[in-house]
């Protein structure tokens, strides 16, 4: 089961999204080289910026930074994966 919520400037045009849901067996590191995949298959010009694992009060994230072109169009876009009392991030 997955619970999302999303936050948005009044312009709509920078958003953040939680999305809390069932633990996986994967390690973040998987997760994230799989969502890269998916961004990459979507845009074969993907820009990875960053890919990291990082640290933050005890609770393991992954960043994934991209940026990805569609329609002729840039967007960045910053993921951080987590896993945290038995729950994804």
């Amino acid at each position: 089961a997955n619970n999302m919520h999303v936050y948005a400037d009044s312009t709509g045009q920078r958003a953040v999204i939680v999305i809390l849901g069932d633990k996986t067996a994967d390690s973040l590191e998987t997760l994230a080289k799989r969502l890269e995949n998916t961004q990459r298959a979507r845009d074969a010009n993907l820009q990875v910026i960053t890919n990291k694992a990082l640290d933050v009060n005890g609770v393991p994230l992954r960043q994934l930074d991209s940026i990805i072109t569609s329609g002729g169009e840039k967007a960045y876009s910053s993921v951080l994966i987590g896993s945290l009392n038995n729950n994804m991030l």
